[in-house]
């Protein structure tokens, strides 16, 4: 007879013969007690908060208390469980593997199972006579239970209660799946834009689903029926939902077990080997008491600090600079700087003698406006208590709501953040060298020389090296980050965390604890963690020696006294910070609005005290912009002071929030989709499909003419968007290959449905060497090969299915590329005759189209030059002129008032002085970048240099440290911008302004400190 009791599933059994199936996973333990006959007879699932073993002998406590000291054979399953499998001499059987084991027995007709855990993610493929086809996920834990617990977290509501709000949502929005930290800025900026909370909850779930079928399916088919499994998929209805509507399936094609829960734990009871000796549960539980004891040394780092005495002593000597503060004066002018930052919000206000009159730090809690309105209200009512009054001179913002906070608050001015975050330490440390300021979800590192910012760098991919990895890691603890930091300072043998995923290093932390790591010992392993992922994989420095002698930190993490001393200790580097370095990036904004103040008109719009509640009563819609396939939905702000804020646009071509726009300026991406694409088709004969992808961005033209030439109709595939992106997401074989190949079997999908009679992708080995210092003119293999990969995996194609040419060609050689392209042509039907003209018209295209695209690079940049305009070359793969791979980056520069070129400006400069230095002799794209920041640097007139690079492309991984050290030893402003399905608009916005900004530095526009001369000489006071 089956009953519950406490959360318990508990049948009677008194037949001896029990199997216990324990799946120890990252977040939750899971029981299932079975009997001889296989029946559960008693299962649970229950969080363990990093108490592992504890939680684990409270179950057994709680099956000892029903069924008494019954023998068992106890199997173990899961992430945390082969270490006390091996120590309690117990079976233990890989997650998945148990699984599928259930799978197979009690649902035969199963072709699929995705299993989704606390950090992981699997899937399981079935096909008769063969062995289960298995997956899980690797590097990233975006799709997985822990990523919905923070957002779950950041949104301040239960799963329940997430999944409950999902059911309510009416569309859903784009949200970041890959990595947790970069998701939570996508919810704070959905959030400051007043999208209901049901619809990012649903966005939410789409983004966990889209993960785990981009990151996991790898170019098979997830056929029905699907058995789903896991605590989320168990009890998380919406997020079921998510994945039948990703793979186009009914509610009949999936298989929800009432044990869903804990499926592995019961498939691990059913995989006991009967030949082992049962033993009491009681010697089970004493075995897993003696481990809990037990303690191993591990992997340990040497302490932060050797003594108390040395901590002491280091107390007194850190070099922490006051920054001056005094009580406001009635009726004094001041200036007003706030830094709306992704999780917190800081105000600082200045008097004329850059005293520090008033600050304020708070978590926005995603409503950055409300928390600056508050912050200014405290700052007026503490005024008012003391009967003062003050004249707010000049206002200036930065940070993520700049935009939304400067029309709201009439703010009159907007600087990006790492200008202020510049200005603010040269004002702590005229000679800093270095500035290193860690946030919430972003890190930003300035090199500065000569008192100039020559380098900029933010993390793209990765935000491990971030405030809120160890703040987490604190409250998942039970301790205040302040409590969590003293700890770390007093640790004798600091963890060797290594540096991971802030998912995956749960894991890490975990199996520390269970080791007999302290607490002290992990907060100090933390703060190690912390700097090394900072600096060597999120902002890829090579040598501490790079950085200077002359450091200053900045963020609020920096007052984690552990975090700091990991700095000292990992560089040799004597630090220096201010004693509120949280505020530097507001106290960088009021030093900006104090120099404009010396240059502009009196007064300010900043809406004063008496206008502050006004400010939230703001009326909003949204639209849809059409200016591009990228399609924003765009949110409408009108305030009460009459301005208006564009929100969820990636540029401003069509919405700008600045209200002093510049002459925007000229574009050659636009001018090159045009003239590549653009071209007159004549319907009739073979309609000949060709993705617009890869190689087709290089040789469009002369395809287009031969295929024309010849009597087809080529038809392109419609412009990249997310829709056709998603239309091949299930044939993917890799979540680690760039995007514009993840693209491209989209892009066959939507040519299937255009039902064309061939689809042609060649197989472009050699590009036509263009530099004669190279010895061959190679494309990389995805984008020479990965036809035969669209051709293999499409599981769309039709019935019988469209077929797909993939001819192998040479561009190097006339002859070669001749016979291939008429063996091709031949082969569809074409004369010899029809051919050969068609051929030359071919070759007369692809080299109009050169021509024209390098005489129009050289017409933009002569007309900015005669302008005296800013000007920076983006350099990219031909592909990366795809609007979507593209994510608006010229486009946002053009918004900007700076003229664009690209790489191609320098194809016919053969007198310039390249060097050996600049070229890689197989590689024809690589090269292309590499002579192009070779001709930038040597340009007479400053040019910024930006390089475009997809995630995982492999040729690019040659090049993008030696285009930096050249820019670096030639003083270029210059950014590496890295692009995928997953990046923030936000971050990329941040890194091309301040590009700009060190330009116009650069160009004579500004000073090498930020302020006006008179305000340097009243510094230097």
């Amino acid at each position: 007879m089956w009953f519950r009791e406490e959360g318990f599933l508990i049948f009677m059994e008194t037949n001896g013969g029990y199997s216990l199936g324990i799946d120890m996973g990252s977040t939750t333990v899971k029981l299932a007690l079975t009997d001889a006959s296989g029946s559960v007879v008693f299962s649970h699932y229950e969080r363990h908060n990093t108490r592992v073993l504890e939680t684990l002998v409270g179950l057994l406590s709680k099956i000892k208390a029903e069924f008494g000291d019954v023998s068992i054979r106890p199997v173990f399953s899961g992430s945390l469980a082969m270490y006390v499998a091996k120590s309690t001499k117990a079976q233990f059987v890989q997650e998945v593997v148990a699984a599928a084991t259930l799978v197979r027995k009690r649902h035969p007709e199963a072709k699929s199972l995705i299993d989704m855990g606390g950090e992981d993610a699997k899937l399981v493929l079935f096909s008769a006579g063969k062995a289960p086809d298995i997956r899980m996920n690797g590097s990233c834990a975006g799709g997985t239970g822990a990523y919905i617990d923070q957002m779950a977290v950041l949104l301040n509501v239960p799963i329940d209660k997430l999944d409950e709000l999902a059911s309510q949502s009416t569309r859903t929005y784009p949200i970041a799946s890959r990595c947790g930290v970069f998701a939570k800025t996508d919810v704070q900026n959905l959030l400051s834009r007043k999208i209901p909370t049901a619809d990012i909850a649903a966005s939410i779930f789409d983004a966990v689903a889209g993960q785990i079928v981009n990151s996991l399916a790898r170019g098979c088919e997830i056929a029905p029926s699907i058995v789903l499994c896991g605590g989320p998929l168990r009890y998380i209805q919406y997020l079921r939902k998510s994945f039948t509507r990703l793979l186009g399936l009914t509610e009949h094609d999936i298989i929800v077990p009432e044990d869903a829960q804990v499926f592995t734990a019961t498939g691990a009871a059913l995989s006991a080997n009967m030949e082992r000796e049962q033993r009491a549960l009681s010697a089970l539980m004493e075995a897993l008491e003696d481990l809990g004891s037990a303690k191993s040394e591990g992997t340990v780092l040497p302490p932060l600090f050797e003594t108390p005495e040395e901590l002491a002593h280091w107390r007194k000597e850190r070099r922490v600079i006051d920054v001056p503060k005094r009580p406001a004066v009635d009726g004094e002018e001041c200036f007003l700087g706030i830094d709306s930052g992704s999780t917190t919000t800081k105000i600082v206000v200045v008097g004329t003698d850059v005293n520090m009159l008033f600050h304020y730090y708070s978590a926005n809690n995603g409503n950055p406006l409300e928390t600056a309105i508050q912050g200014l209200r405290e700052f007026y009512n503490g005024l008012e208590a003391e009967g003062k009054t003050v004249r707010i001179a000049k206002a200036a913002v930065t940070g993520y709501g700049e935009d939304l906070i400067k029309s709201a608050l009439g703010i009159d001015y907007g600087i990006v953040e790492t200008v202020a975050h510049f200005i603010a330490a040269r004002r702590v440390e005229p000679d800093v060298s270095f500035i290193l300021d860690i946030g919430g979800q972003d890190i930003k590192a300035i090199h500065v020389r000569n008192g100039a910012i020559s380098d900029i760098m933010i993390n793209e991919a990765c935000s491990s090296g971030c405030g809120s990895f160890i703040e987490g890691f604190a409250d998942t603890l039970g301790y205040s980050p302040s409590e969590f930091a003293e700890l770390g300072a007093r640790s004798h043998a600091p963890c060797d965390l290594g540096s991971r995923c802030t998912v995956f290093m749960n894991s890490r932390v975990k199996q520390s604890l269970k080791d007999g790591a302290t607490v002290a010992d992990l907060s100090a392993g933390l703060s190690y963690s912390v700097i090394k992922n900072c600096l060597n994989k999120v902002l890829r420095i090579s040598a501490y020696s790079d950085i200077g002698d002359s450091v200053v930190v900045q963020g609020g993490t920096f007052r984690n006294i552990s975090v700091f001393r990991s700095l000292e200790k990992l560089s040799g580097v004597k630090v220096s910070s201010s004693d509120n370095p949280e505020l530097m990036g507001a106290y960088g904004a009021a030093l900006h609005a104090m120099d404009k103040a010396s240059t502009a008109e009196p007064g300010s719009e900043f809406v004063g005290a008496e206008n502050l509640s006004e400010a939230v009563n703001f009326a909003t819609r949204s639209i849809n912009c059409s200016g591009c396939t990228n399609k924003c939905q765009v949110s409408v702000y009108k305030f009460p002071n009459g301005r208006v804020c564009y929100s969820g646009n990636k540029c401003e071509k069509i919405f700008t929030n600045d209200s002093e726009r510049q002459e925007r300026g000229e574009n050659i991406f636009e001018y090159k989709r045009e003239l590549i694409f653009n071209r007159p088709v004549k319907p009739g004969g073979l309609r000949i499909g060709i993705p617009r992808v890869l190689n087709i961005y290089e040789n469009y033209p002369f395809w287009h003419a031969l295929l024309t030439g010849c009597g087809f109709e080529p038809v392109l595939s419609g412009e990249s968007s997310y829709e056709i992106y998603q239309k091949g997401l299930g044939a993917l074989l890799s979540d680690n290959i760039c995007f514009p190949a993840k693209l491209a079997h989209g892009h066959v999908a939507d040519l299937v449905e255009k039902e064309v009679d061939r689809i042609l992708l060649p197989m472009v080995v050699y590009e036509k060497k263009e530099f004669s210092e190279s010895s061959n003119s190679f494309n990389c293999p995805i984008v020479t090969g990965y036809g035969e990969v669209l051709r293999s995996t499409r599981s769309d194609a039709g019935n019988p299915p469209v077929p797909f040419d993939t001819p192998a060609v040479n561009f190097d050689d006339l002859k070669l590329l001749k016979k291939a392209c008429h063996k091709y042509c031949s082969g569809l039907g074409a004369s010899r005759a029809v051919f050969l003209k068609a051929f030359d018209s071919a070759l007369r295209a692809q080299t109009e189209f050169k021509e024209s695209t390098v005489r129009r690079n050289q017409e933009i940049l002569r007309k900015s030059e005669d302008k005296s305009r800013l000007a920076v070359l983006v350099a990219s793969h031909p592909y990366h002129i795809d609007n979507l791979i593209h994510q608006q980056v010229s486009q946002t520069l053009a918004d900007f008032g700076v003229d664009v070129v690209n790489e191609e400006i320098m194809s016919d400069a053969a007198d310039d002085p390249f060097d050996e230095y600049c070229t890689i002799s197989q590689w024809q794209y690589l090269n292309r970048v590499l002579k192009a920041a070779s001709w930038a640097t040597q340009r007479q007139r400053k040019i910024g240099f930006i390089q475009l690079n997809s995630f995982g492309c492999g040729p690019d991984s040659f090049i993008m440290d030696e285009v930096a050290d050249l820019a670096r030893q030639l003083g270029m402003p210059y950014s590496l911008v890295r692009v995928d399905e997953a990046s923030s608009s936000g971050s990329i916005r941040l890194r091309l302004r301040s590009l700009v900004e060190s330009l116009k530095r650069k160009a004579g526009d500004g000073n090498v400190s930020g302020l006006s001369a008179g305000r340097v000489a009243e510094f230097d006071k």
